[in-house]
Formats: structure tokens, C-alpha cells, sequence
């Protein structure tokens, strides 16, 4: 077994009992103890485990970041609306990112929706100057 397929096994593992907490963890264990051969190795089996669950409270952090990004560019957003004169295009900008941070989710989906069109949005501030928002509303 590639140390690539015991790292999957214990993602779809440790995934099963991910509410379970340090039971769930133990059981991947158990079970990737018995993949590992019959007389089995524990301490290759932990491994594995021990970077399933850090690659889950990375998960958990990268989620909780992209989500207060996104409430702190609503902000900035409001903020940059209100010190002048508020335009159409602050009302559209401050409604996707409602959008993007709490309806698409903080997700992979999210990310990368949110990803195409901050690329997008560059693309238009690059070639004209202004925003895709600022291009279509003001």
C-alpha cells in the first residue's frame, strides 16, 4: 500500500466518524492497523491518522478565515460607501459579498467561485480601470 492510498483510506475513514471525535480517530486507527498486514503497524497507521485530523483542523480554520475575509471586505465595502457618496455600485458589491461569504458557503464550491471572479474583477480593473461592479452599475 502507497503511503497515497493509506492517506485516502484514512481521509474516507477518519471522514465517517468525524463527529466522533478521538473515537472516530481511534477506529481509523484500528482499521488502518489491519490494512497495514497482519501483524500490522501501529505507528504507520497513526501517522496517517494524525494527518487526517491536522488536514481537518486546517479545514475548519481555512473555513472560519475565508469566512471573516469575507465579512471584513462587506465592511471595508460599507465603510468606502459611506466616507463619500454612496454609488449603485457599492449596494452590488456589498450584495455579492453577502452572497459569497454566507450563502455560497466557505467551502472548495465557494472558494472557487470566489476565486473566478476576483480574477475576473481584476481583468476589468486592469483593462478599464473600474470594477466589474462599478462597470455595469455606476
Amino acid at each position: 500500500m502507497t503511503d497515497l492510498q493509506a492517506t485516502g483510506l484514512a481521509v474516507n475513514t477518519a471522514g465517517a466518524g468525524s463527529n466522533v471525535g478521538q473515537a472516530g480517530a481511534a477506529g481509523a486507527a484500528k482499521l488502518l492497523k489491519g490494512t497495514f498486514g497482519a501483524a500490522g503497524n501501529a505507528d504507520d497507521a497513526m501517522r496517517v491518522v494524525d494527518a487526517t485530523i491536522s488536514a481537518k483542523a486546517l479545514g475548519k480554520v481555512a473555513s472560519k478565515a475565508s469566512t471573516g475575509l469575507g465579512a471584513l471586505s462587506i465592511g471595508i465595502t460599507i465603510t468606502d460607501g459611506l466616507s463619500g457618496k454612496w454609488k449603485p455600485h457599492h449596494t452590488a458589491d456589498v450584495a455579492l459579498g453577502v452572497i459569497q461569504t454566507f450563502c455560497l458557503g466557505s467551502g472548495p464550491a465557494g472558494w472557487g467561485i470566489g476565486l473566478g471572479y476576483f480574477i475576473a474583477d481584476a481583468i476589468s480593473q486592469a483593462t478599464t480601470g473600474k470594477s466589474i461592479t462599478e462597470n455595469i452599475f455606476d
